[in-house]
């Protein structure tokens, strides 16, 4: 049994995954902080923005490859790690700093939820 949800939430993971990564091309990078809409990016436009979240300064950076978290307060630095976002609905959160970026795009996602 163990086996079975264990494959089954492989399975679902990386079906999410290959979703996520033919998504529509984003088109900009909408930056939210405190649950507040506060900048509007366009990824075709190398820039470099800094946002004040409850922690302290996170910089976020625009070039070639996409958006990026370059620099933040929170200690685990894990949205710095995200990497890139380059995809229509991905995101890149700093939960300890209350600031979040999510890609748009003209088009609508393909996938809304996934239920089991």
């Amino acid at each position: 049994m163990d086996f079975f949800l264990i494959l089954l939430f492989l399975l679902l993971s990386l079906g999410l995954t290959f979703l996520t990564a033919r998504g529509a091309p984003g088109k900009r990078a909408v930056i939210w902080v405190e649950g507040k809409r506060v900048a509007v990016l366009p990824l075709d436009q190398p820039t470099r923005l800094s946002v004040t979240g409850n922690r302290g300064t996170t910089i976020i950076e625009v070039d070639h490859k996409g958006v990026h978290i370059i620099d933040s307060p929170c200690p685990n630095k894990t949205c710095i790690r995200m990497g890139y976002a380059r995809r229509n609905g991905q995101m890149l959160i700093c939960a300890p700093n209350h600031v979040a970026v999510r890609i748009e795009s003209d088009e609508s996602d393909d996938v809304d939820a996934v239920t089991g």
